[in-house]
């Protein structure tokens, strides 16, 4: 019973949790012992039946998780103070960061990664790095147009639009919107203020980690089995990102377009020539349970900016209602645009927001994709990916883009360091 109040605390309360990131792992997986030292094989056991050794080495990982956490933390702090131009706050947590690298290069070396990856940390910071001059160059495009100029109008301020999308991101975290709620177009653009440009940047960085090698476990010296796997998998995944496969893509529960945007940012920095940004992607399609606002209010915008700039020819938008099946009259729109011909899709920050409702729509979705057709999600915290994968185990091939990336030990756990990331694709139709 105590367990069961706990949880439902913890998802009445996910909106706190973007902000909190806090790493909380109750019961884990654990190493079953051999003759040769712990064995690479995982089973869930409670905590308290870990042995000193492992306790030690999920100690660390803890320890390097909550530094990412704090990096992440002063990383965002540095570029709030530089488009406020305030280089006082920027020299200092400036030398924070610095600090912090320090400690977290001590860290990793006391885990005694192997030496390719001891060096996953800096290749993600490498990835963000590269990502974000696109990511910077559309979001300010973005955010300082004349339609942005105009929503502010008279009497509303920065600090008020950034306050009704506090109210308009509190209603969604809990299930709780109204389409009355996105007609304030004030409260759009701050949320597109707020959140565009990071979860831009989550996505593209998150695609860019499956090129990263598996970490040899913190436990053994070799891989362990399931991480093999996942290489080939990774391996597999990133083939089909990175040949020109992805050609139309399809982002569920759009908000603003900010997935488009770390998508054509991904794309740009794997795929396409040098110097070439023209029809980088066939057909874009955002869906959305309130497009008409958003459209009205950023999208609109949006795709004046990226046609100007020759990323793409259009965006398409049409209504979905992710909590109804695709053959609900409500959805008719979206069945007309033929969803199931895609190469990817991504859902960001949805499945939380509709509580489990999104069982019929998603089964449908999965169940009519091609094979190969891939999926990213992001969440804040995993609960909901925990049922998806339960739900599609036996359709699509799973990975973890987040800091459970290469913890098979800690996959199943109801916490991450920062957002939690999954990314499947569909298995390809056996042969009888």
């Amino acid at each position: 019973m105590q367990h069961e109040d706990l949880e439902k605390r913890q998802r009445d309360s996910l909106e706190k949790e973007e902000t909190k990131k806090v790493l909380i792992i109750g019961t884990v997986s654990c190493v079953t012992k051999s003759r040769e030292g712990p064995s690479p094989s995982f089973i869930a056991v409670p905590n308290s039946q870990l042995s000193e050794e492992e306790k030690e080495a999920k100690r660390r990982l803890k320890k390097r998780l909550r530094m990412q956490v704090k990096v992440d933390s002063l990383q965002n702090s540095i570029r709030h103070a530089r488009r406020r131009k305030d280089a006082t706050t920027e020299n200092i947590q400036q030398n924070k960061l610095d600090e912090l690298l320090e400690k977290e290069h001590e860290i990793i070396q006391e885990m005694q990664f192997g030496s390719d990856s001891s060096s996953n940390s800096y290749s993600l910071n490498n990835l963000k790095e590269k990502a974000k001059p696109f990511v910077e160059e559309v979001s300010k495009a973005l955010v300082y147009s004349q339609a942005a100029k105009n929503a502010l109008g008279e009497g509303i301020s920065k600090e008020s639009q950034i306050s009704n999308a506090v109210k308009l991101l509190k209603h969604m975290t809990r299930g709780t919107q109204e389409l009355s709620m996105f007609q304030d177009e004030a409260a759009l653009w701050g949320y597109t203020r707020q959140k565009f440009y990071e979860r831009a940047l989550l996505l593209c960085a998150s695609l860019g980690r499956i090129q990263l090698p598996c970490q040899e476990h913190v436990m053994g010296s070799s891989l362990d089995p399931k991480l093999r796997e996942q290489q080939q998998l990774r391996q597999q995944i990133w083939c089909m990102l990175t040949s020109n496969k992805v050609r139309k893509v399809c982002s569920i529960g759009c908000g603003p377009g900010n997935d488009l945007v770390g998508m054509l940012s991904f794309l740009r920095l794997h795929h396409n020539d040098e110097g070439d940004d023209v029809n980088i992607l066939d057909k874009v399609l955002l869906m959305d349970w309130s497009i008409d606002e958003w459209k009205a209010a950023i999208i609109g915008p949006l795709n004046d900016i990226l046609k100007q700039k020759g990323f793409l020819n259009d965006i398409d938008t049409v209504f979905c209602d992710i909590t109804k099946n695709f053959n609900d009259d409500g959805n008719k729109d979206a069945l007309q645009q033929n969803p199931f011909d895609f190469d990817l899709f991504s859902i960001s920050y949805l499945l939380s927001e509709t509580r489990g409702k999104w069982g019929p729509f998603l089964k449908a979705l999965v169940s009519n994709a091609k094979p190969g057709a891939m999926f990213y999600f992001a969440e804040p915290v995993p609960w909901q990916l925990h049922r998806f994968v339960e739900f599609f185990t036996q359709e699509l091939q799973f990975i973890w883009l987040d800091s459970s990336m290469d913890y098979p030990i800690f996959q199943k756990a109801d916490r991450r360091a920062g957002p939690s990331v999954l990314f499947a694709m569909k298995k390809e139709v056996e042969q009888k």
